[in-house]
């Protein structure tokens, strides 16, 4: 280390030697260390020497730097930098780059979009428009427990909900994330009499009666395939036929605030999970690493106490409000690279085997983050050899495998939504399953009857 900064590491600003500071007569600016030198060197050299004397639990503190101080000038400038310095935002640097820039991605259309326009968006919600007309404001003023999917979409569909009945005077006294949650014994997180809201879920029927028994009061708000029929459920699934279904946060959207369009982030959340492929969207896939890195995966311990507390949601809304989201997809540029390398090492494990009677590429691993990039790079990888790919590992927390099916999002060879349906029957599992055409996700018990090996046979 430069020896003039050696003091920064343990050194009090002042007065080092509790006296009054020695005054140089000498104006000379040279370094002497000869004992032979002028006074004013020989004041100089005390001074250093004092410094290097100061405890070594002495910390840097504010304070006025000119003089007085034992430091020289050019100390006297790097301490001033120090103590007027402030934390680098980021953040803020990037927003203030790009906020005027256009960014615009070249469609590689996959699919033709399912709608057009804005305003055919905009106007293809009258179901859940209709549903909402079965409650009045004072039912969903008394919601006070919110139960929600850990990912973008059950995030801001809870951000949406936590914000709408909060404005009609209401209160959210408890929020739980769906995983892990015991729905087979909801006595452990939900409150008995509650009145509960639930947003993009999709258990069996075992669990959804469990919850009924357990509620005084619910409304399911949701895009999956419902398991039994009630009438406060919703699902986009079934009200469009399975063809141009909504995700869950854009239906808790119009079920909320019919009147007000749908947000531009909403609608990348809907474009993505429900592939919608809308025009007038760029880089979902980067907006998605963004909010999956920053708020909807994270397992930071605090992240609990923050959305225990509504913060979460509060921020969430936040970026609802945003009508420009170059920041946020700059970010997940930067995020997207990383995955990106991730993934591709890790993809290169699968193997090829027989499930259920197709051959598919097959690896053991599961991520929050990773597990749908991974499974599309083995299809890629092992493009005309596979019919698709399934990633597993055991879950401690549900006590059984955790499965995932998965496509490459455009042949769409096998029906994986059909396919996962009739194994979670198979299977029983009280967390069940879900999912689409080109992915699905269910849970397969461990037992006297079971294990995950029969299922590659």
């Amino acid at each position: 280390m430069n020896s003039q900064f050696a003091f920064l590491g343990n050194l009090k600003l002042g007065n080092p030697t509790n006296k009054p500071p020695t005054k140089s007569k000498s104006k000379s600016k040279t370094k002497s260390k000869s004992k032979s030198s002028t006074k004013g060197s020989k004041s100089k050299s005390t001074a250093t020497r004092s410094v290097r004397r100061a405890p070594r639990n002495n910390t840097i503190t504010n304070g006025n730097n000119t003089g007085g101080n034992g430091l020289n000038e050019e100390q006297n400038a790097m301490m001033d930098v120090i103590n007027k310095s402030e934390a680098t935002n980021f953040n803020a640097m990037i927003r203030e780059c790009v906020k005027n820039k256009e960014i615009k991605q070249v469609h590689r259309q996959v699919k033709p979009p399912v709608f057009a326009t804005k305003e055919e968006y905009d106007n293809s919600f009258e179901s859940v428009i209709s549903f909402r007309k079965r409650f009045t404001d004072g039912e969903l003023k008394e919601i006070d427990t919110i139960v929600f999917n850990e990912n973008n979409d059950g995030f801001f569909a809870a951000a949406t909900a936590y914000h709408a009945i909060a404005e009609l005077g209401g209160k959210i006294t408890k929020i739980v994330k769906s995983k892990p949650l015991p729905m087979w014994d909801p006595a452990r997180a939900l409150d008995r009499g509650c009145k509960a809201l639930f947003v993009d879920i999709d258990w069996s029927e075992f669990t959804l009666r469990k919850i009924l028994e357990h509620c005084s009061f619910a409304i399911v708000l949701d895009d999956h395939l419902p398991k039994m029929k009630h009438n406060n459920f919703y699902s986009s699934w079934i009200e469009s036929k399975g063809k141009n279904e909504h995700c869950a946060s854009a239906v808790t959207w119009k079920f909320f605030y019919p009147k007000v369009a749908v947000p531009t982030v909403i609608s990348y959340i809907d474009s993505s999970d429900a592939k919608l492929f809308l025009p007038w969207v760029s880089y979902t896939h980067m907006f998605t690493e963004a909010m999956g890195f920053r708020y909807t995966h994270s397992r930071d311990p605090r992240m609990y106490a923050r959305i225990q507390s509504g913060e979460i949601f509060e921020k969430l809304w936040e970026i609802i409000q945003q009508s420009n989201i170059n920041d946020l997809i700059t970010f997940g540029n930067y995020y997207f690279q990383v995955t990106e390398a991730l993934k591709d090492q890790i993809a290169a494990n699968a193997v090829i085997a027989t499930f259920q009677g197709y051959r598919v590429g097959v690896l053991n691993f599961r991520s929050p983050a990773l597990t749908k990039k991974v499974g599309r790079q083995i299809c890629t990888n092992l493009a005309g050899k596979i019919d698709f790919a399934v990633l597993w590992a055991w879950e401690y927390n549900a006590n059984a495998y955790g499965i995932t099916l998965i496509d490459d999002h455009k042949t769409g060879k096998v029906d994986l939504r059909e396919l996962g349906d009739r194994l979670k029957v198979i299977g029983g599992h009280p967390k069940g399953g879900g999912g689409r055409r080109n992915e699905y996700n269910l849970y397969w018990p461990k037992n006297d009857r079971h294990d995950i090996w029969e299922l590659f046979q």
